[in-house]
């Protein structure tokens, strides 16, 4: 075994289950890389593919447009996820 590896798996698996409240900054960074993939505009971010319903909003509302909205939701959830956070880790 190589102790460096040993060392961080003892380090991740004491950390979450003695603070559970740090799996909230897991959610954030991939609600963060998932604003930015919306940002940017990659498609594979906002489109399902084959998915009529799933693309419903879309096709009505326009790329644009579903991207803005589907973006301040992102904002507003990483707000809530940070709050979350903060007042749990206590």
């Amino acid at each position: 075994m190589d102790p460096v590896s040993t060392d961080s798996s003892v380090f991740l698996s004491g950390l979450l289950p003695d603070n559970p409240h740090y799996g909230y900054l897991i959610a954030a960074v991939i609600l963060f890389v998932w604003l930015i993939g919306i940002i940017c505009g990659w498609e594979w971010t906002y489109s399902r593919p084959g998915s009529c319903r799933g693309n419903f909003l879309l096709n009505l509302l326009g790329p644009k447009t579903y991207r803005f909205f589907l973006g301040a939701l992102l904002v507003l959830m990483l707000l809530l996820v940070f709050c979350l956070f903060f007042t749990t880790g206590r």
